[in-house]
């Protein structure tokens, strides 16, 4: 279990703390008070499904690495064939 404290009217749930959390249920419990002191809570039930997309492959090579090695070779052709 994690808990998180923050103060004031408005409040952010820490993303370390969220990283922090696998994949699932996740409860946020919410407490208030006023200046006479009475105190409530609410609960909030929320759930995490994040899912990391791969980064697209053709035949087992990543695309962005063959990207890069096509334009490089694209480069020297061409800046060879301008120089002839």
């Amino acid at each position: 279990m994690i808990n998180i404290t923050f103060t004031g009217p408005t409040g952010q749930i820490s993303q370390t703390g969220w990283n922090k959390r696998e994949n699932g249920a996740v409860t946020l419990k919410f407490y208030v008070n006023n200046s006479l002191g009475f105190e409530t809570s609410a609960e909030n039930i929320v759930i995490k499904d994040v899912v990391k997309q791969p980064s697209p492959e053709i035949l087992g090579y990543d695309v962005y690495i063959l990207l890069e090695v096509v334009g490089v070779i694209a480069f020297i052709l061409i800046r060879k064939r301008n120089k002839s």
